[in-house]
């Protein structure tokens, strides 16, 4: 749960401090390995409000590759750091951190149920 909590606080961050969304095109993949674990990390460029062209690449990946070469995307970015642009889709910004939630929370749930359990049933036979 903490985990999944502060995904889900970095993400919020990121987006309320994120202000500027721009279109940005992918241009290219980046392989990420974990062990045996391979994904492909989408590169794209998009240009700021003063027109300044930046590359950039997500942190993440999905193996096979969720975007093409040449795709369009909405990119969202920090005015004074557009080199922490992120693609701005569901996907990318909320899902791992709602999917770690959604399996930690009902885990934290069924212990505190089982331990509230155990308790009363320790009470009714002493």
């Amino acid at each position: 749960i903490a985990f999944g909590l502060v995904l889900f606080l970095e993400s919020k961050n990121f987006v309320v401090h994120a202000t500027q969304q721009t279109s940005g095109k992918v241009v290219g993949f980046v392989l990420l390995s974990s062990g045996r674990s391979r994904t492909h990390s989408p590169v794209f460029e998009f240009k700021d409000s003063s027109g300044t062209l930046h590359t950039n690449y997500n942190s993440s990946g999905q193996n096979p590759p969720a975007y093409k070469i040449g795709e369009l995307i909405k990119v969202r970015y920090q005015p004074e750091h557009p080199e922490t642009a992120r693609i701005d889709s569901f996907t990318e910004l909320w899902l791992f951190p709602t999917f770690v939630l959604g399996i930690g929370l009902p885990v934290l749930i069924g212990g505190v149920y089982c331990f509230v359990f155990c308790l009363r049933e320790r009470r009714q036979k002493q």
